[in-house]
């Protein structure tokens, strides 16, 4: 998604981060004279971007966090575009796509009393704080899966992570709680209430600063910093 183009046609030419090698955020070049994309499932969509926010995996991607799982089970190779959080206006759709239409917005990105966004060392979980919470979930963005993975390799890593699943869940059984990780991935019903919240300010997004396109290397470099408070946001234009 960290691409720049007028999209309003399916024709011409577009801009986009690529990374060439993980050798680090350095290793991101901006290449201008890329082709727009074409469909080629009935499935797909093609989305101009307007806005895009930086997140935690694609700051960590460059050094060759998670390469494993993707190279593996997704087939993601390089060259590749990162970015994953995104807004934008659709402009083509496959034969098979019903809920969108070109013209549309699109934002892509079980109800919890209280979600703890750790974005730091998965180990450092402090239960204290949701003591006071009824039913209260901890959720962690950053399970230990795809570390161990890149340390271990596919059959050591499954192998090193139920393992660490395992000791989690021995060392709260006396406290009666259990210990998971959550996977995320795009749901749209999900994500049109989070849509409606905010349109109707009963969700107010937490902006740290804004990039432009351009600066997506100092973006990425900010949010690495881990003084973020808020979304690091992109500007495509």
């Amino acid at each position: 998604m960290a691409t720049r183009g007028d999209v309003s046609s399916t024709e011409g030419l577009m801009s986009a981060w690529k990374l060439r090698d993980y050798g680090g955020i350095e290793s991101l070049e901006l290449v201008k004279d890329l082709p727009i994309p074409k469909l080629t499932s009935s499935k797909d969509v093609l989305v101009e971007v307007k806005a895009a926010s930086v997140n935690v995996l694609d700051a960590w991607m460059p050094d060759g966090y998670g390469k494993v799982i993707f190279e593996t089970f997704f087939r993601i190779h390089l060259p590749v575009t990162l970015g994953r959080d995104f807004a934008g206006v659709v402009r083509a759709v496959g034969k098979g796509v019903t809920e969108l239409k070109p013209g549309d917005e699109l934002r892509d990105h079980g109800g919890f009393h209280v979600v703890l966004d750790c974005t730091g060392k998965w180990d450092g979980y402090d239960y204290d704080l949701l003591k006071s919470c009824a039913n209260a979930k901890y959720l962690t963005l950053v399970p230990p899966i795809l570390k161990n993975f890149d340390n271990y390799g596919v059959v050591g890593g499954i192998l090193k992570t139920i393992y660490d699943l395992i000791v989690a869940n021995a060392l709260l059984i006396f406290q009666l709680k259990t210990h998971r990780w959550v996977l995320f991935s795009p749901n749209s019903s999900a994500l049109r209430k989070l849509r409606d919240y905010a349109q109707n300010d009963q969700l107010k997004p937490l902006i740290d600063s804004v990039f432009t396109f351009d600066q997506l290397k100092e973006a990425y470099y900010k949010l690495k910093a881990g003084h973020a408070r808020g979304k690091i946001v992109i500007e495509m234009v």
